[in-house]
């Protein structure tokens, strides 16, 4: 059986998480995006990049745009560019309201995950049907910006619920968990981002704590261990590093392997994987 790569890679933002990921990890690439230009992190060719920078292997001219709810008809193309990316956040409304609920919104979550026509079931029905599917590598960007739109759908097709956090979070955060233990499940790479929650303090032990930003505390608390590789991202001299190892008020990081990863690390693929011999 192929070895995969399982990983979460959290920090705060302007960490480098995504420009790492996406500019080194193997090719062709699936881009499946919930954060507003995130995927703009990869430069065009003609930039020249600083000499600390991470050397990436594509610029932005590598990219394709695919239109959401078309996977069905991207993923039988013959072939693939580097990079394909889905935009969800484009389904996701611009209007302003005058009530003061969670914005109502179906159509970025339709696009992504609705029965059989949406983008992500149409990945999945491809593998069950052919066992495998057409890109090395899976970066989903970010689980924090799809906790959103998962709350916009939530608040029309459930709206009595956003009366009370504790439903709505917890509806949200199963629906995170859910996409997790689905994902992993894929051949391919799998590289999931989120943000960071601000740092918690404990009122009982005292101890402080900064997690993946999800909102049912249910998944926060066991995110870490459904992935073989859980990172924090950082910045240590001005350079992008991540962290194998618990950092500060970070807990419980580290890596199932590969074996001997020091306790900090470049960001990019090499770095961390290159002896592995994944691509």
């Amino acid at each position: 059986m192929p070895k995969y790569i399982r990983e979460l890679r959290m920090g705060r933002p302007k960490m480098f998480k995504t420009g790492a990921v996406v500019g080194t990890y193997p090719k062709p690439l699936l881009y499946l995006g919930f954060d507003r230009d995130g995927i703009s992190i990869i430069p065009r060719a003609s930039y020249k990049a600083e000499q600390s920078a991470v050397v990436m292997d594509c610029s932005y001219e590598d990219i394709t745009f695919a239109k959401t709810g078309t996977m069905s008809q991207e993923i039988a193309k013959p072939t693939h560019s580097k990079i394909t990316v889905f935009d969800y956040t484009q389904d996701m409304p611009l209007e302003l309201m005058l009530t003061y609920t969670p914005q109502s919104a179906q159509l970025a979550a339709q696009q992504f995950q609705a029965p059989l026509t949406g983008d992500y079931n149409q990945l999945v029905a491809y593998y069950r049907k052919t066992g495998s599917i057409p890109w090395k590598t899976i970066v989903f960007d970010s689980m924090t910006g799809y906790g959103e739109v998962i709350k916009m759908h939530l608040a029309q097709a459930n709206p009595n619920a956003m009366a009370d956090a504790r439903q709505w979070a917890y509806m949200t955060g199963e629906k995170q968990r859910q996409l997790c233990l689905s994902m992993t499940g894929l051949p391919a790479h799998i590289v999931v981002i989120f943000h960071t929650t601000e740092p918690e303090v404990n009122e009982e032990t005292k101890m402080i704590t900064e997690l993946p930003n999800a909102y049912a505390k249910s998944f926060r608390d066991v995110v870490g261990g459904l992935f073989s590789q859980y990172f924090y991202a950082t910045k240590e001299g001005g350079k992008p590093v991540i962290k194998n190892a618990d950092h500060m008020f970070v807990k419980g990081v580290g890596s199932r392997w590969p074996a001997g990863l020091a306790a900090t690390v470049a960001p990019d693929f090499n770095s961390i994987y290159g002896r592995e011999n994944l691509l």
